[in-house]
């Protein structure tokens, strides 16, 4: 953790979801709203030696190869949390807009809600 306390690590974490809150708020009428439509999105994120976190890029079509140690340890829990809730939320006993305003019912797997537009939430 270079030094790092816990505490400290959570308010990196958190300003790296600020980031991410105010670029899906600068894209979001370029998003496709639809039932069964998704968009799995690569970001990179830049800390510099003070731990600041930068943006570097967003990629709406992210490389998923596994060519490192790093990707193949990443990448195929990345591609099974995303699969599982495409099929929890679309899953026809579930109840999706329910599901949506009560988040703790919903199976996110490694994925962390920074932006739930049913019950209108931004992490900001």
């Amino acid at each position: 953790s270079n030094g790092k306390t816990d505490e400290d690590l959570k308010e990196i974490y958190s300003k790296i979801k600020k980031i991410l809150s105010y670029v899906l708020k600068c894209g979001e009428k370029k998003l496709i709203k639809k039932k069964g439509n998704f968009e799995l999105m690569g970001v990179d994120i830049l800390l510099d030696s003070e731990f600041k976190p930068y943006l570097l890029e967003m990629n709406m079509n992210p490389a998923i190869f596994t060519d490192t140690t790093t990707q193949t340890n990443i990448i195929p829990k990345v591609i099974k949390s995303t699969l599982n809730l495409i099929i929890a939320l679309h899953s026809p006993v579930n109840n999706l807009e329910e599901m949506c305003r009560n988040e703790s019912s919903l199976e996110k797997g490694d994925f962390e809600l920074i932006k739930n537009e049913i019950i209108n939430y931004s992490f900001e």
